[in-house]
């Protein structure tokens, strides 16, 4: 994803040079890194988590009587 915004946002006036789309995504890499390592650790993880076990909760009693 952050190779394709540095392709669509690469500085096309200067020319075309595949170092600068390089240097351009890593840069991208570099900005992009912190918020996505954040947002997934503090906010979409615990989020997905809690969908997971709304969805695939096994009731206790179900679970007693199928071992019985």
């Amino acid at each position: 994803m952050s190779f394709l915004a540095a392709f669509l946002y690469y500085p096309y006036y200067e020319g075309f040079h595949i170092l600068t789309l390089l240097a351009n995504w890593v840069k991208l890499v570099c900005f992009n890194f912190p918020f996505a390592f954040f947002s997934q650790l503090f906010f979409i993880q615990p989020l997905v988590r809690t969908c997971f076990k709304a969805i695939f909760r096994r009731n206790g009693a179900d679970t007693e009587t199928a071992g019985a």
